[in-house]
């Protein structure tokens, strides 16, 4: 304090000084959803979304409590969003009791995660229709790797062999399959989860190609005999 370090409702929040926050509620209820300049954001997701040190449980609690009832938790959606992205359990779990909702989190690795998954599912999360889980398990961007073991509790989860992605734009325009962006990537043990889940080879995208024509888009790196042969299937 003698260095001129500010004191209020952001530091109580990291430092878990629950008297000194209640105060600062109780004398200024909009300060929960205050912004900090120095970080962007508001003190409720101090903890979850920025800096290196997060509110103590007294402290998310108090928050948390005070929001509940305001428009069903107002910045609800997003404080969710971030706990999962931090596979922050204990947040999770005290954001749904004071009635946030979880149908927004959409597609994403929370699927695979031991705890996150049930919990998730059990508020009503899942994997929606407009075909973004194809971009996290059917194609190379970003250096992904073959992944059947994602592309299956997507499945679990909410997403469908015949939902379809947007492509690129122009003569590729249009939406396909995740077995069309599968085979571009030559992902053979993903193609292998989508046929077991009934996906359709012969499936056309919006310009009327199936899997095995963005075969021959695939990097010189792929096994397209592979591919092809499971695309195919038996002679």
């Amino acid at each position: 304090m003698a260095a001129v370090a500010k004191e209020d409702i952001f530091t109580h929040a990291f430092l878990g000084d629950l008297d000194h926050l209640h105060e600062d509620i109780g004398g200024a209820p909009e300060a929960v959803q205050a912004i900090d300049p120095r970080r962007r954001c508001a003190p409720d997701h101090a903890g979850a979304s920025c800096g290196r040190r997060r509110p103590s449980r007294g402290a998310a609690r108090a928050f948390l409590a005070h929001l509940a009832g305001r428009c069903a938790l107002l910045g609800g959606t997003r404080a969710v969003q971030t706990a999962v992205a931090r596979e922050s359990v204990t947040m999770l779990v005290m954001l749904l009791e004071q009635g946030a909702s979880a149908a927004s989190v959409g597609a994403g690795r929370w699927v695979l995660h031991p705890e996150l998954a049930p919990i998730l599912a059990g508020a009503g999360a899942s994997v929606d229709r407009s075909g973004s889980w194809i971009g996290l398990v059917c194609t190379g961007n970003q250096g992904r790797k073959d992944d059947p073991r994602l592309c299956q509790a997507l499945l679990r989860h909410g997403a469908r062999v015949d939902d379809k992605r947007l492509t690129g734009q122009g003569n590729d325009g249009g939406r396909a399959t995740a077995l069309h962006y599968a085979a571009k990537a030559g992902f053979v043990k993903t193609i292998e989860v989508l046929l077991a889940h009934g996906a359709d080879p012969n499936a056309r995208d919006d310009n009327g190609f199936i899997p095995l024509d963005w075969v021959e888009r695939a990097a010189p790196s792929v096994d397209r005999q592979a591919v092809r042969r499971l695309l195919r299937g038996p002679a």
